[in-house]
């Protein structure tokens, strides 16, 4: 899989998440061509999401594809649309929580737990600091 050049953040990880969805028989479609204000999305009875790539947050992009996956695998009900920290529905909570045991699973997959450190995975991530005390308790169950 290719990123282009324009994409700002970590390509390892992005490649990673991709052959994750891929692995877990979830489509997806990149784009430029949305306004920068559109949000990623997901539909999970099919298994597919489309992620804008032309976004103003492109640091957040690992984040907004984990959580996409997270509606997925979920099996949540409906289109959902991204947005960030602005919801506290449960819904979204549970996609973002996902996400993170995502992303969390891949970050630390090699690093001695000695070593971890929750405040640089959340902010390399872009993870919302309400999350922290359960990214914390996550992490103390591996």
């Amino acid at each position: 899989m290719t990123m282009t050049n324009k994409l700002y953040t970590d390509s390892n990880t992005v490649t990673y998440l991709f052959n994750y969805a891929l692995d877990h028989g979830i489509a997806f479609e990149t784009t430029y061509d949305l306004h920068k204000d559109t949000p990623s999305c997901s539909v999970p009875s099919k298994r597919k999401m489309v992620i804008n790539l032309n976004t103003n947050n492109e640091e957040e992009l690992p984040f907004q594809i984990s959580h996409e996956i997270g509606h997925i695998l979920n099996k949540d009900f409906g289109k959902q649309f991204y947005c960030g920290e602005s919801s506290s529905s449960p819904v979204e909570v549970k996609a973002s929580r996902t996400g993170i045991k995502i992303l969390a699973d891949y970050y630390f997959y090699d690093v001695p737990k000695e070593d971890w450190n929750i405040d640089n995975f959340m902010l390399y991530y872009c993870i919302p600091v309400s999350y922290k005390d359960w990214v914390i308790n996550y992490l103390a169950t591996k």
